[in-house]
Parts: structure tokens; C-alpha cells; sequence
């Protein structure tokens, strides 16, 4: 019997809060039913945001049942979730803080079987230069790269926009490719975001030829709204069809919110990417 999905679709445990996933109305808040009503569906690979701050012992739960159900974890956020300035300084203090943030997400990650860590670099500091801070968080990328290659973990970089996150540092994708291609580590690549760079930076065929060489994630979000594919501007049967096409075989991350209304609504995110697999192969 063929797989539901063509292409590997990751739904969400929880993009803000760890108790509002995807599939709320269909399986509740708890991550175990969540799992096991995703695996029903035909998904292989999920994605929990917030996983670093579930309780162990439930990180530990998550691990043992994805592994009996075939689910692969997808990514998960540990660098850079306060709206701070952190990456932007090179202080002994700030380098501590962010190798604290970094090991724990590797002990969340090893739980889980998890092979991705998003790095958000925080807020600018506006005391210092713009190409200072810059170089200060190449350096930081490179030393957290370091980590997390000994650990067999990639971080991927995203950049986020400025309406969904005012302040932040890297909001387009190009800064986010200059950050990544100049560390240059094997370990450290780019999490390409359609809705983010849809909104920040527009002509997503492009941009994403351009990064294609640092790309090794992917998450899915129509624009306006970050609903799920067809509530928007976004031609999702092209962009994806480009992705399978150039080779990419890897995680999808549906990282959106439901446009509809309950059951209901869950239910028909699921057949819209019944329908993307159907037109893409």
C-alpha cells in the first residue's frame, strides 16, 4: 500500500505553547495521543517547537512512542526564543548563557531521536554597529555549530519577519544565508520558512535558488494569515513540485494555524496536503 503523503509533512505539537497542537480538536493536548492520531494519518515526522520545555520524563515518553510508531522528529527551537540581544554579543557571560540554551535543547533533542535545532539570533543591540554585531553572530553560530556536530545535530537558521516578530535581527533570508554560508560549518545550515520569506522578502522561487546550497529544513505557511496552503498568495504546487524536483526528499514542517473552525477545520488541512501530494507527483 502506497503512503498517504507523498512527500514528508511534519504537523506541529505546538508552535508557541506546547498545549495548542495542530490537531488539537482531533487528539487533545497531550503529545502521546497527538503522535498516535498523526501516525493514524499517515504522517511520518512531526515538529514540537516547544519541546525543551516539556518535563523529561515526558520528552522521554515522546521518544519511546515515536519510535514504535516510525515517527521522526522534526525540528525543535532552543536558541534564541527571548527577545533579546544574545547572539549580537561576544561577552563571556552572553557565550555562557547561549551554551547553556544550546545543551539543553541537545539533551531535548537526544530524547526524541531529533536532528534539528532552530537558532533564532535574538534582537540587535543598538549600542553597537550593525557589522559588528554581525560578525559576533557568525561567531556564535560557529562555536554553537561546533556543539552540535559532536552531538550528530544541524542547526538551521531561520530568518522570521518583522510583522510576526518587530525587533528581530535576521528577518530576511539573505542575512540569514550570509550568517550561515560564513560560518561555514557542515552542522549550521539555513531553515528556509515559505511564509516568513514570502512576507519579508517576496520572490520565493528566486530566493530559494540562491539558498539552495545551505538549505536542510523546510516549513510550510501561507501568506496573509500563516494558514495552511491554499488560504493564500503562495502557489504551493510550484514551490513544492521546485523543492522535489531539485532533490530535496527531507522534512516539510506545516508550522500554521488552522483557518477553519475545530474538527472540522483539522480535518481539512489534512486533505489539502492530500491534495499537494496528489498534484506534485
Amino acid at each position: 500500500m502506497s503512503p498517504r503523503f507523498a512527500l514528508n509533512f511534519a504537523p506541529h505539537l505546538g508552535i508557541l505553547r506546547p498545549d495548542r497542537p495542530l490537531f488539537l480538536h482531533h487528539a487533545g493536548p497531550d503529545p502521546i495521543d497527538q503522535l498516535k492520531f498523526i501516525a493514524d494519518q499517515g504522517f511520518r515526522a512531526v515538529e514540537d517547537n516547544r519541546l525543551p520545555d516539556r518535563p523529561k520524563q515526558v520528552q522521554e515518553r515522546m521518544g519511546s512512542e515515536m519510535a514504535r510508531l516510525g515517527i521522526e522528529m522534526g525540528c525543535l527551537v532552543a536558541l534564541g526564543r527571548e527577545m533579546r540581544p544574545t547572539f549580537v554579543r561576544n561577552d563571556a557571560d552572553t557565550r555562557d548563557y547561549i551554551r547553556q540554551q544550546l545543551e539543553a535543547g541537545l539533551e531535548a533533542a537526544r530524547r526524541v531521536g531529533g536532528r534539528f535545532i532552530t537558532t533564532v539570533c535574538g534582537t540587535p543591540d543598538p549600542e553597537v554597529p550593525w557589522p559588528y554585531q554581525f560578525a559576533n553572530v557568525i561567531d556564535n553560530l560557529r562555536r554553537c555549530a561546533e556543539l552540535a556536530h559532536r552531538a550528530g545535530v544541524t542547526l538551521i537558521t531561520e530568518a522570521t519577519n518583522r510583522r510576526a516578530m518587530p525587533g528581530i535581527l535576521i528577518s530576511s533570508i539573505k542575512h540569514a544565508y550570509l550568517a550561515v554560508h560564513s560560518a561555514a560549518s557542515p552542522a549550521l545550515k539555513l531553515l528556509f520558512d515559505v511564509g516568513h520569506v514570502q512576507v519579508e522578502d517576496g520572490d520565493l522561487t528566486k530566493n530559494l535558488d540562491r539558498c539552495w546550497e545551505e538549505i536542510a529544513y523546510f516549513q510550510l505557511a501561507d501568506n496573509p494569515g500563516r494558514r495552511e496552503p491554499g488560504t493564500g498568495e503562495i502557489n504551493f504546487v510550484h514551490l513544492l513540485r521546485r523543492i522535489r524536483n531539485k532533490g530535496y526528499r527531507g522534512i516539510l514542517g506545516m508550522e500554521h494555524l488552522v483557518s477553519g473552525e475545530g474538527r472540522a477545520g483539522e480535518a481539512a488541512v489534512i486533505r489539502v496536503y492530500e491534495q499537494l501530494s496528489s498534484a506534485i507527483v
